[in-house]
């Protein structure tokens, strides 16, 4: 044993070896408890069906500016860069956005009025009205990723 400024340290190998296994031991134990239960808290999505027509992303009439991948599914775009923007116009009095739940945070802007902040924070919604009682016309929709993506996985 050793004495430093106030703290004993065990210098024992066997003692610490034997402490750092059972230390090990109880990390893993706590993750298999907290990754089953949280397995068992997962619930199937109750969000409503959309109504009007769905828009694929895919859409040629879909302008995406920044880094945006279909490797995954050629009718979904992946993206995890801030500024990444997702351009369109369209006809219709309203505009909804459907993208993968957790997903983090857009500023949209329609008919170049006010940009407001939508949030994809929820473990099972992932409908958001961006537009409601527009008048007739075609309309323009411009819509730009605003987080890191590190650690949420965007896609549209």
């Amino acid at each position: 044993m050793q004495k430093n400024e106030g703290w004993t340290v065990r210098t024992d190998k066997n003692y610490n070896n034997r402490n750092m296994k059972k230390v090990w031991v109880m990390m893993l134990a706590t993750l298999m408890v907290s990754s089953t239960m949280m397995a068992g808290n997962v619930k199937k999505s109750t969000t409503l069906p959309i109504g009007g027509e769905i828009v694929k992303a895919s859409h040629p009439m879909i302008q995406y500016v920044g880094r945006v991948s279909f490797a995954k599914n050629p009718d979904v775009a992946s993206f995890n860069y801030p500024g990444t923007t997702i351009e369109a116009s369209f006809q219709g009095s309203s505009l909804k956005m459907l993208c993968r739940p957790k997903t983090g945070y857009f500023m949209a802007q329609i008919d170049g009025c006010e940009p407001f902040k939508v949030g994809f924070n929820a473990e099972r919604d992932s409908v958001v009205t961006l537009a409601a009682a527009l008048p007739k016309g075609v309309h323009h929709a411009k819509v730009m990723y605003v987080i890191e993506g590190l650690f949420r996985k965007p896609e549209f």
